[in-house]
């Protein structure tokens, strides 16, 4: 039996930024590709509302931003405002990423475990409470699956089920 259950994404304001900014360095196409799926009611997107408060400052243009706004109001975008529970994990994930950089520094005198700003800690929590399918990050990705996020699956933007194929009869 399929699901109808929409493919969730979370999203990290750096992926709006790149978008935006039209960054030659970032996959471009896939972030495209979401944003059309995400209007044309076949993707949702969740969102902190701190990502007003970063993409504000990253703006080109009103006309950018006006844009970025009038996508954040679309049926298909959940922007989820910062409550205390999501505060609480946000917080217990920064905990759990500086006690894993201990024992790993402890162990190798190296650290691999990624430290998590609290802004980025927010943007996880919010991810992970709203249980999408993948957060989208362009620094992150090496905490994937980490019990230091509750194994929240993190990747560089991309077409996770590989639609854009099907549309190209590929």
């Amino acid at each position: 039996m399929t699901s109808n259950k929409l493919y969730t994404y979370g999203w990290d304001s750096e992926v709006f930024i790149a978008w935006f900014q039209k960054d030659p360095s970032k996959d471009l196409a896939s972030i495209g590709f979401i944003i059309e799926e995400v209007e044309n009611n076949r993707a949702i997107i969740v969102l902190s509302s701190l990502v007003f408060s970063e993409v504000t400052q990253h703006k080109k243009s009103a006309t950018a931003y006006n844009e970025f706004r009038d996508f954040c109001d679309g049926d298909n975008v959940e922007v989820l405002d910062v409550r205390p529970s999501i505060a609480i994990l946000g917080g217990q994930f920064r905990t759990a990423a500086e006690e894993q950089r201990k024992k790993e520094f402890a162990a190798s005198g190296k650290h691999s475990t990624k430290k998590i700003k609290g802004e980025d800690s927010i943007m996880l929590a919010t991810a992970s409470l709203a249980q999408v399918d993948v957060f989208h990050s362009e620094d992150l990705s090496s905490l994937s699956g980490s019990p230091v996020v509750n194994g929240l699956k993190i990747s560089k933007p991309k077409d996770y089920q590989g639609r854009r194929l099907l549309k190209l009869g590929l």
